[in-house]
């Protein structure tokens, strides 16, 4: 029976895949099996083995760029064409092809079974033609064989040759290893042989030249794409101001525009008149001069904030002049919109270029009246093992939901009926013409930073989408508390390994973290330091800082301390703000190396995850007194339950930690004595 499959409903590539594998049976003889039976094997619907060329389904792919025909497509026909003899030749795809075979296949690995997802195995594949190339040049057998006559150092040389980088070098390192086990497991008969140990240490050493075609010809190696380096500030804060200004002020009236303009194409169309014709361009700039641009407070747009290439006469130029006078200028204008609207989106969430292009008009959710607690539902496929993915949403500032509003609207106007893709191709037309789902979100984002003039700010790395998702990873970092937990969530990681990737994509974040850390500590110190003096400093180091700061006072015979004097107490007392560390927001560890502390049950660095609220060292600002009484509330909240329960251990876990909430700040513990019976209760037999 011939493994396939019938097309006549959608199935998921898993149930595909193991659905071929029972019919195919006991897969150990497979290599014994004939050629004229395997090449049958049905890897996709509509795609056999034996075809020139094989073709993944494209709803089994993420949206994005390896939706296109080109991608999801491994040719093999100009392959099968090349050859010596006939026969060899023949022998040569037949290997090949299981050899893909194998890729396709499920796996047993350290982790127990594996196969590749369709978008892994396309890039696998294509690593293994790649080499399958290299080898019937470099390294051809007489007979057509692919991978059993080479050794150690040709696997080498074959990985130096036809990798782009580690990553690369990598693949072709498990590829290698991956068809030696099938190999092993009876699934190919020409599989790499097994290397011993002294083979594979003494192959780097080994230089040979054995192709009969001459020396071999070592691989240009390209630069990989640095899709991995953070945005400049600069860049980031250029880009999202012409972002705002343009969905608050022009968007609108530019996609009626635009619509307006499509229509009156469409309209020649139907006589046979081209965009080009004459009448078509003098009908669009008729429509043009009637419009009145306003922004959104009602005034007249004569002058945009910003310049952008705009068609003039014959050529483009960097100009801030509006209204537009060509179609084309504002055919551009939209394409540089819909590029903002995915900067914006991408500012916003972190999410991967794939996520963002999976967006429908259904993604777009809003709970509440207005824009407030807007959420974006997409698909992510980078860690779900199912294969259609998993819808999983980010919370969306009102600046995204703006813009991901103003793409909808967009879109509308382009798209074909029946479809929700939110991504358009509004100009160049893609594989399906204007209006079918963007692919390419980074060429979409290159042309826009060339149309704005921001090229020189991308600092010399192409702007691929994918660097927003770094840019939202440094800044998070350096700003925000506990940024690898809050980076975990956003970015959706398995394990803290992969956000600290992002943390620390950028080379010299390290040394930015530490400036930035040292002027928060000086400018929270700064704060502290101007509430001890008044009186409104909390922790048990805010009454030794008070007496020590009055007596320096009158020592220098100052009635107060001035700004000046204020800054210079500041340096001093943190040693230029490399000392005193910040706990959590509002709660300082004034504690010195040298100095004893319960932290660290002894002297030595403080360890701020063990800060504790009687350690003479912290010092607290006015503004935890509210996180102060709302921790005492929710305690005893938790007591009452815990009491009901009958739960001695955890009510005396709960007693602790409400006395040391009540020892923080007088007035809060005043408060809270006044208002609960059970914390005035807590606090008069503390001592008992």
């Amino acid at each position: 029976m011939t493994p396939s499959r019938p097309t006549n409903r959608v199935v998921e590539f898993d149930e595909w895949r193991d659905d071929i594998v029972s019919a195919l049976g006991d897969l150990t003889n497979l290599a014994s099996t004939p050629w004229d039976v395997v090449k049958r094997i049905e890897c996709f619907p509509g795609s056999k083995l034996g075809d020139d060329n094989i073709v993944v389904p494209e709803d089994w792919l993420p949206a994005g760029i390896t939706r296109r025909l080109s991608h999801r497509t491994i040719k093999l026909s100009p392959l099968c064409a090349v050859g010596s003899p006939a026969a060899s030749a023949a022998q040569w795809d037949e290997s090949l092809r299981r050899s893909i075979l194998a890729l396709w296949l499920p796996r047993l690995t350290s982790n127990g079974i594996r196969a590749y997802k369709p978008s892994s195995w396309l890039s696998a594949v294509r690593h293994l033609v790649r080499a399958a190339e290299w080898q019937r040049r470099e390294r051809p057998h007489p007979d057509g064989l692919l991978w059993s006559h080479l050794d150690a150092a040709d696997f080498q040389a074959m990985q130096a040759a036809v990798s782009d980088g580690r990553s690369g070098r990598v693949l072709i390192s498990r590829i290698v290893q991956w068809l030696r086990a099938a190999g092993v497991r009876g699934l190919l008969q020409d599989a790499p042989p097994r290397v011993s140990a002294s083979e594979a240490k003494s192959s780097g050493d080994v230089k040979r030249e054995r192709s009969p075609k001459g020396p071999v010809l070592a691989r240009v190696q390209k630069s990989e794409e640095r899709n991995f380096q953070p945005f400049s500030d600069d860049y980031v804060t250029e880009i999202i101001l012409r972002a705002r200004w343009l969905q608050e002020n022009l968007a609108t009236q530019l996609i009626s525009c635009w619509n307006e303009q499509r229509g009156i194409a469409a309209r020649f169309a139907l006589r046979g008149l081209g965009s080009n014709d004459p009448a078509v361009i003098a009908a669009r700039r008729d429509a043009l001069a009637t419009i009145e641009w306003k922004d959104a407070s009602g005034h007249r747009i004569d002058r945009l904030p910003f310049k952008i290439a705009q068609k003039i006469g014959v050529s483009y130029q960097f100009t801030d002049a509006w209204p537009p006078t060509t179609a084309r200028t504002v055919s551009m204008m939209v394409g540089t919109l819909q590029a903002l609207n995915l900067c914006t989106t991408a500012f916003c969430t972190g999410a991967r270029a794939g996520e963002i292009a999976s967006a429908t008009d259904a993604s777009l959710v809003f709970p509440h009246s207005g824009t407030g607690g807007a959420r974006l539902l997409a698909k992510t496929f980078k860690l779900e093992d199912s294969l259609g993915g998993a819808i999983r949403d980010w919370p969306l500032h009102p600046v995204a939901a703006r813009a991901l509003a103003t793409q909808r609207d967009l879109a509308k106007g382009v798209r074909p009926e029946g479809d929700r893709h939110l991504w358009v191709n509004h100009a160049m037309a893609g594989e399906k013409g204007v209006g079918s789902p963007l692919l390419d979100l980074t060429r979409l984002l290159v042309a826009a930073t060339e149309h704005l003039g921001l090229t020189a700010l991308a600092e010399g790395s192409r702007p691929h989408a994918h660097r927003w998702r770094h840019t939202v990873g440094r800044m998070v970092a350096l700003s925000v508390v506990s940024a690898p937990q809050v980076l975990l969530d956003l970015f959706g990681h398995r394990d803290l390994e992969m956000t600290l990737r992002y943390m620390l994509s950028h080379p010299e974040i390290a040394e930015e973290a530490q400036k930035i850390a040292q002027e928060t500590a000086l400018a929270l110190a700064e704060e502290a330091i101007a509430e001890v003096l008044v009186g409104k400093a909390g922790g048990p180091a805010s009454a030794t800082l008070s007496k020590g700061l009055n007596d320096l006072r009158m020592k220098r015979g100052e009635d107060v301390y001035g700004a000046e004097n204020l800054q210079e107490l500041t340096e001093i007392l943190t040693f230029g703000g490399k000392r005193w560390e910040l706990v959590r927001p509002g709660v300082i560890c004034t504690k010195t190396p040298g100095q004893f502390g319960p932290c660290t049950q002894g002297r030595g660095l403080p360890d701020a995850g063990s800060c504790r609220t009687n350690c003479e060292h912290r010092l607290e600002t006015e503004r935890t007194k509210s996180q102060c009484s709302a921790t005492i509330g929710a305690l005893l909240i938790e007591l009452e339950d815990a009491l009901a329960g009958d739960k001695p251990m955890l009510v005396a876990n709960l007693r602790g930690q409400l006395i040391a909430q009540l020892e923080r700040w007088a007035d809060v513990r005043q408060h809270w004595l006044d208002q609960s019976p059970r914390a005035r209760q807590i606090w008069e037999g503390r001592s008992q």
